[in-house]
């Protein structure tokens, strides 16, 4: 009864936590030298999020972000089912790079839980030319550690303790190191809490278990004694830099089934062989007493390699693991003006998620598009395998005949420690030239110097009936009529071409206004993936065809510069980055902002008039 009244009291006060909304930011430090890495928490206590937006970290390079649920929180797992895992609270933690020395000012994010919308709060942080980072106290980053340090941990492991065994201590730039949480147990344990590790500076989280799924269990026996062993965790980390790091201690509060030395139990002998410590029992409990106790693992210690110098290719990105590629066109015959698409496939099992798209460099004559990333990944206790694939955009803007390629692809295997590397034949493409405005391809016209005489004349009375008749009028101001109307538009065209700047403005305009039409009509249709696709290239495509940009020459990181360079005025041009930079998370992030496609199609909209009316 005492036992019922406790659960029931506990699960009274979480839902009185759970309805107090919390979304706030943090940053592990308050000051920083320039060039030195840190990182900002989003954390969202007592609601599931539906949408994040982040905010515009200017003054600071992103280099790397991660998400996941029930950060520092407990998963409460009571006869091995979980009843809470932590969803009341969420974290966003990005990491930046400081660039240059000032005061800067982070604007807070933004979340939608529950249909509200939520604000955090802005963060400061000095960027200061030389010295050492000066660490926030009172970020929760800094806190875990000092919190958990008061916690009373009992290190008695006559009964249970946990271990965290990492499949390999030592790895290269790139390569996953596998580590498994395991409790050793001889009791019952009715009830654990996992409370999950904070993030790790330079590396990338996967967790390769299902906090939801059942442990998994056996038994071994050690210095003679029978464990039960049940692997609560098993997590993928990825390392992003070389050096010596050390994986945090894992926390797990556990309540144990301690056997009382004078009980009697009849059913002990039974419980020997059939008893489940973190199953389900009726009779547990019976001849026992029940203790809370602190488990906690032993830090880890993990050397990053760099990647060898010696045979690394050209064409080498970041790509470590065991992977296979391949490249296909859609079509090797096609006209000016028609698009083809181009797919790079990489298959296999490694960092899939951080591979980026190489750059394919193609002939002159072709244009060649920012690609789209598409992903089909699938996580095992081995890491992430699956399929990145990207896909170029190619327009032939004139005929003839083109060799596309060869090209490379290479990655680093670290099973063999050697780099491999798929080389890809050339792609003969035929481009004829097609029926729209384009340089000319040389066709032949027909001319005819003498045409066909009528051997007999018109009857000289039907001509003198149909001259100065009302239908000779009527044809001959017919006639003069469209001469002025042809005049006039020819006149308009030929004073706009001849202004250049003008004939660009609008035919940039009238390209973006296609696109974006287009983008609203998958809002409208709900297709989400497509709509930011479509209003990422009409932004894109806006600027290269106003200002005559190379598409290869632009990225995330220059488009300010090259508005700025074009006379734009420099809050349009921080308008500008972040709407690309809203589009690419949107796409991309383990948590995207796919909530507010009306919001950013009337912002990108708005900015490409105002872009229209403030050059200078």
């Amino acid at each position: 009864m005492r036992r019922l009244a406790f659960f029931l009291l506990f699960m009274w006060t979480s839902l009185i936590l759970w309805s107090q909304v919390e979304f706030t930011a943090s940053s592990n430090v308050i000051s920083v030298p320039v060039g030195q890495s840190f990182s900002i928490t989003y954390l969202l206590k007592g609601a599931n999020p539906e949408t994040f937006t982040k905010p515009s970290f200017n003054g600071f390079r992103l280099i790397g972000q991660q998400s996941y649920t029930g950060g520092g929180s407990f998963q409460i797992i009571i006869n091995n089912q979980v009843v809470n895992d932590g969803g009341g609270e969420n974290r966003w933690i990005f990491s930046l790079q400081a660039v240059k020395e000032g005061t800067f000012t982070i604007g807070p994010a933004k979340v939608k839980a529950g249909g509200q919308v939520y604000s955090s709060n802005s963060v400061e942080i000095t960027v200061t030319k030389g010295g050492n980072a000066v660490a926030n106290n009172n970020s929760p980053q800094n806190n875990s550690s000092k919190n958990s340090s008061t916690q009373t941990k009992n290190t008695n492991n006559e009964y249970a303790y946990l271990t965290a065994t990492p499949d390999k201590n030592s790895v290269f730039v790139g390569e996953p190191v596998i580590v498994s949480y395991r409790i050793y147990t001889k009791v019952d344990i009715s009830q654990y809490g996992v409370d999950k590790t904070e993030s790790m500076d330079g590396f990338w989280i996967e967790d390769l278990v299902s906090p939801s799924s059942q442990a998994k269990t056996w038994n071994e026996t050690i210095n003679g004694e029978v464990y039960l062993v049940g692997e609560i965790r098993k997590i993928a980390l990825y390392p992003q830099n070389t050096g010596t790091y050390t994986i945090p201690a894992l926390d797990v509060e556990a309540i144990l089934q301690i056997p009382n030395q004078e009980a009697n139990n009849p059913f002990d002998f039974f419980n020997k062989f059939f008893s489940d410590p973190f199953g389900s029992d009726p009779f547990k409990g019976i001849g026992s007493t029940q203790e809370k106790r602190i488990l906690s693992s032993t830090p880890i210690s993990i050397n990053v390699k760099p990647l060898p110098e010696h045979g690394k290719p050209e064409s080498f990105e970041n790509a470590v693991g065991d992977f296979d590629a391949s490249i296909k066109i859609n079509k090797k015959r096609c006209l000016t003006g028609e698009g083809l698409i181009l797919k790079l496939t990489v298959t296999g099992q490694g960092n899939l998620m951080l591979i980026d798209a190489p750059e394919l460099e193609v002939p002159p004559g072709l244009k060649v598009y920012d690609p789209e990333t598409n992903d089909d990944f699938s996580i095992n206790i081995n890491g992430i395998n699956g399929i990145r694939e990207f896909e170029y955009m190619l327009v032939p803007e004139i005929a003839g005949n083109y060799k596309l390629g060869p090209w490379e692809f290479s990655w680093f295997n670290p099973q063999t420690g050697r780099y491999e590397t798929q080389e890809f034949d050339a792609i003969n493409l035929k481009v004829a030239k097609g029926s729209g405005s384009g340089p000319s391809s040389g066709t032949n016209e027909v001319k005819q110097d003498i045409r066909y005489i009528h051997e007999k004349s018109p009857s000289r009375v039907m001509l003198l009936e149909f001259m100065f008749s009302t239908v000779f009028w009527i044809f001959f101001s017919l006639i003069w009529l469209a001469f002025f109307i042809i005049l006039y538009f020819m006149r308009k065209h030929i004073k706009l071409r001849s202004n250049l700047n003008e004939f660009k403005m609008k035919m940039a305009m009238r390209v973006a206004k296609n696109r974006l039409k287009k983008a609203n009509k998958f809002s409208k249709e709900g297709k989400e993936n497509e709509f930011f696709q479509e209003l990422s290239h009409a932004m894109w495509l806006y600027i290269t065809d106003k200002f005559t940009v190379p598409i290869s020459d632009l990225s995330v990181d220059n488009v300010k510069e090259t508005l700025l360079s074009n006379g734009i005025e420099e809050d349009l041009a921080l308008r500008f980055t972040e709407i690309l930079h809203a589009c690419d998370f949107a796409r991309f992030a383990p948590v995207s902002d796919k909530g507010n496609m009306k919001d950013l199609y009337d912002k990108a909209s708005k900015l490409i008039v105002d872009v229209q009316t403030g050059t200078k």
